[in-house]
């Protein structure tokens, strides 16, 4: 996928996320959306864990087909709508994925170029997410709703697709079931209609009631931006806390009276995360540091790339760069050295020569084995280290410039800035 150009100042067009807003031709670039999400399945297929999903067959919710999705090898069907019929057992359905940058490096990647840098200098506190939805299911199953999140559409096509969406809450009877929306046109009264064709992107606000209704098969890319709220700053930096306690074993909590509680209290929080409870507070805060750190590594997305478990590159072979849209980010705390390889924590004990590697990966526009050695000075660690980053999808092959004998260095910076 060659390089894609921002636009856009998403968060001005959009009165800072406050206002629906409809970009028509929002993707310029001829995407083969329909290779982009076969090789989706193929990477699912390949993993040993689908994602979250909503499986609705015929207006009936059916999560167990879940387990299915590894039965029938996506290779073997001649188009993506054809393997999913044989998966549901059904021509009707709507496939909600949600994580789908998780799975594909091409989304990623388009996402990121479109729409993550198109916010500009959004805080991303705690994140965003991507969701695509599959299928030819008439009316949304779930009716008219609204969404928590602020959530930017795009739609891949092949066909049209329907979208309403109401300035005000519409008549309780028409929300939450596609049934009723078939008995009469009343509900559309006060809806704004918008025909999304392939390309385009509309952005819904958080709270905005809308619906969608696709006739034929289509497929709708989504991003939501998880709101900064004081709940879920708070809860977010809880989710990051380390746990010191591996056991999942139940408490015998047997509190009486005040100084028991905060006693036994005490203990629970001290076993389990290794700290008194009135440092709860910085606790929490040291969790949404990871988080930022997280976020940072991984283009903004909450989750992480599955594994690359198949490489086998020779490293001294070849050049590098960090994954473009990404970072390593990394910091000290105490004796450790935290590493944030896209949205993943690896600890390890502080090595002031390994922070110096890392800052150099991240400040040259392509490094080689042999630049990395020149700081380490050990081969073993070196390539440890580029396993893991290549591993976790850190880093990519930039070039083999080292086998044809050209200065790294230059031809490095050639590509690079070709790239």
């Amino acid at each position: 996928m060659s390089e894609l150009i921002v636009d856009y100042d998403l968060i001005e067009e959009t009165n800072n996320l406050a206002v629906p807003k409809l970009w028509r031709h929002f993707v310029n670039e001829k995407l083969d959306w329909g290779e982009i999400y076969t090789n989706f399945i193929r990477e699912i297929q390949k993993s040993d864990k689908a994602p979250s999903m909503n499986i609705n067959v015929n207006n009936s919710v059916k999560p167990w087909l879940k387990n299915k999705i590894f039965d029938q090898k996506v290779n073997d069907f001649e188009n993506l709508e054809d393997w999913f019929v044989n998966w549901l057992n059904d021509d009707n359905f709507c496939v909600l994925f949600d994580r789908i940058t998780d799975y594909s490096e091409e989304v990623f990647d388009f996402l990121v170029s479109k729409v993550i840098k198109g916010l500009r200098n959004k805080n991303f506190s705690v994140g965003a997410d991507s969701y695509a939805i599959f299928g030819n299911y008439g009316y949304t199953p779930f009716g008219i709703h609204p969404d928590n999140e602020p959530i930017f559409l795009i739609h891949c096509g092949p066909g049209n697709k329907d979208i309403w969406y109401w300035k005000e809450k519409p008549d309780d009877k028409y929300i939450g079931s596609a049934d009723i929306l078939e008995v009469n046109d009343d509900w559309k009264e006060f809806a704004e209609h918008v025909v999304l064709e392939p390309g385009d992107m509309i952005f819904i606000p958080s709270n905005v009631y809308h619906l969608l209704y696709t006739n034929d098969f289509s497929i709708t890319l989504g991003t939501a931006i998880f709101p900064g709220t004081a709940n879920a700053l708070i809860r977010t930096g809880l989710s990051n806390l380390p746990i010191f306690s591996s056991e999942n074993k139940q408490l015998n909590v047997t509190w009486s009276n005040e100084e028991s509680m905060k006693k036994e209290f005490n203990k629970i929080i001290k076993d389990g995360f290794g700290f008194e409870y009135n440092d709860l507070g910085e606790a929490i805060y040291q969790g949404l540091i990871d988080q930022q750190y997280k976020l940072k590594s991984n283009g903004g997305f909450i989750g992480s790339p599955t594994l690359n478990q198949d490489s086998n590159v020779d490293f001294k072979k070849n050049c590098f760069r960090v994954k473009k849209n990404s970072e390593i980010s990394f910091r000290k705390i105490n004796e450790e050295l935290i590493i944030y390889l896209r949205g993943k924590i690896i600890k390890l004990e502080y090595n002031a020569l390994i922070e110096e590697a890392l800052i150099l990966i991240n400040k040259k526009p392509k490094f080689s084995f042999h630049n990395i050695f020149q700081v380490l000075g050990n081969e073993k660690v070196v390539h440890k280290l580029l396993d893991l980053f290549l591993m976790h999808k850190c880093i990519e092959v930039t070039c083999s410039c080292k086998l044809r004998g050209v200065n790294s260095n230059e031809q490095g910076n050639q590509e690079y800035q070709r790239n």
